[in-house]
């Protein structure tokens, strides 16, 4: 089995080892000085080759880390959390469509712009 594995990466030229990267979907733990601050960065990635693959939200650790692979393409959106209704569900709007340049879709990933609001 190691040699066919082996043929295939010598035949698809990955180089030998390649291991692609495992996304693990993260949800952001919010603590009293974000809602005293009014927004939270999230940030969001998806296979570049694949404008209908999933859309994972990470770490900023880990966006850092998978922006500078070219398989996936990510977006930084400043996500707010409080304030009028109204004002933090607009804000959000354009935050998303803002995003959305760079991850197709993204609203349908975040339906509900007041996630988080307090």
């Amino acid at each position: 089995m190691e040699d066919l594995n082996k043929k295939y990466s010598q035949l698809n030229g990955n180089p030998r080892g390649y291991r692609p990267n495992k996304v693990r979907a993260y949800v952001p733990k919010l603590v009293e000085s974000d809602y005293l601050r009014g927004y939270v960065h999230r940030y969001f990635i998806r296979s570049t080759n694949d404008t209908s693959a999933p859309i994972f939200e990470i770490t900023s650790k880990e966006y850092s880390q998978l922006l500078s692979n070219p398989f996936y393409v990510g977006a930084k959106v400043r996500w707010r959390i409080r304030g009028n209704f109204n004002e933090v569900k607009e804000s959000n709007r354009v935050a998303i469509r803002l995003a959305s340049d760079d991850i197709k879709n993204l609203g349908l990933y975040l339906p509900n712009l007041l996630q988080f609001h307090k």
